[in-house]
């Protein structure tokens, strides 16, 4: 069942939830958070579309640590991928948020790049092995 997020204030706008389980995932794009629900039917995955929209999740009341599951992009010219910036800065927001241990050697890939590639195994072991 898909479930969009229906704010109640104008500061929760710009936010996508879908699943209604006691974990929480967080990513960037809906169609991650799609991906990751479809593995993880258990779970309730949020997509905050932008860094921009990561205060917003200070609103919101988590079961649980909630996990970070940003996109690994290709780094930029500072040599940082956009994900690993969110990352950092969603873990100052949520100071209890775990993140999943992208591999180093995995170049540019994204939640439903690994669903796509025939990888819902590694969505998995990647949410299980989240860490602070």
């Amino acid at each position: 069942m898909i479930l969009p997020y229906q704010p109640h204030s104008s500061q929760k706008k710009g936010l996508f939830c879908i699943g209604d389980g006691d974990q929480d995932i967080i990513t960037e794009a809906v169609i991650d958070a799609i991906s990751a629900w479809q593995v993880c039917p258990d779970i309730r995955a949020w997509a905050t579309f932008s860094s921009s929209s990561l205060g917003k999740l200070r609103d919101l009341e988590f079961a649980n640590p909630p996990i970070l599951f940003f996109d690994w992009d290709t780094p930029g010219k500072n040599g940082k991928r956009a994900g690993q910036d969110a990352t950092l800065k969603a873990q100052k927001l949520l100071q209890d948020a775990r993140a999943v241990p992208w591999p180093e050697s995995e170049e540019k890939q994204d939640i439903n790049q690994l669903l796509r590639d025939g990888r819902p195994d590694e969505i998995g072991r990647l949410i299980a092995e989240a860490d602070w």
